[in-house]
């Protein structure tokens, strides 16, 4: 009687244990993520004229062309976004709760749906924009929360909340990023022509609908990539 007891005890153990590792473990916050890899997402795109140039030559062509540096700030500005700045011990991003991330010095709210983390800061970001200028969120997919317009004594015209994303959950994620330069000719009234150029690095995606909004003569190169970051 005693040996069943025993056995019985065992089993109510087994079936105990394998119970607890099938519940799923609460995520304990802090969650701190550091940075270990980058990869291209896609290959580098060209725009011209509200179309999609997808001859590689023609690429080539523009991404080689030093006569207006257009090419070479490209090059250098994807250098610069694919060397790993942070170390992999260092902690890129942290969650301080499930709804509050503190992200490059500023806190954001983070909201997680479908795997997708949408942050929105908490502080504005201040700039000028004004006729003929470029809309410095204009390629990007996910638009910033627009401020109410600022009087002219604070010398800035517009304020906006950023939105970043970022795909995967609290143990692992990945973290878009776009490096894209534009350019476009312009002349004003007095007969002067030049060109306005954007050269940007951006935790963001590119949108597609941008295409149909760029005007006769706009060059736009772009190339995406995701940061991974893992849990530590």
């Amino acid at each position: 009687m005693k040996k069943v007891s025993l056995v019985l005890m065992a089993f109510t153990l087994l079936v105990f244990w394998s119970c607890e590792k099938g519940i799923e473990q609460p995520t304990v916050f802090p969650k701190y993520f550091v940075w270990t890899g980058v990869k291209p997402k896609g290959k580098i795109r060209l725009f011209y004229d509200k179309k999609e140039i997808t001859d590689q030559v023609e690429i080539d062509r523009v991404l080689n062309d030093t006569s207006k540096h257009f090419g070479e700030s490209f090059k250098a500005l994807n250098v610069y976004l694919t060397i790993p700045v942070p170390q992999i011990k260092d902690t890129v991003l942290t969650f301080t709760h499930p709804d509050t991330v503190r992200f490059r010095n500023s806190v954001y709210t983070s909201l997680l749906k479908d795997h997708m983390f949408t942050f929105t800061s908490g502080d504005r970001v201040l700039y000028n924009m004004s006729t003929g200028e470029i809309d410095p969120f204009s390629f990007q997919k996910h638009k910033p929360v627009q401020g109410p317009a600022l009087p002219l004594i604070t010398g800035y015209t517009h304020s906006a909340q950023l939105v970043h994303v970022a795909y995967g959950d609290y143990n692992s994620m990945e973290l878009p990023v776009m490096g894209s330069v534009f350019k476009r000719f312009v002349k004003n009234s007095l007969g002067t022509s030049g060109y306005i150029n954007s050269m940007r690095g951006v935790f963001n995606e590119f949108d597609e609908g941008y295409i149909l909004k760029m005007q006769k003569g706009d060059t736009l190169l772009i190339q995406e990539y995701l940061y991974e970051l893992k849990a530590k």
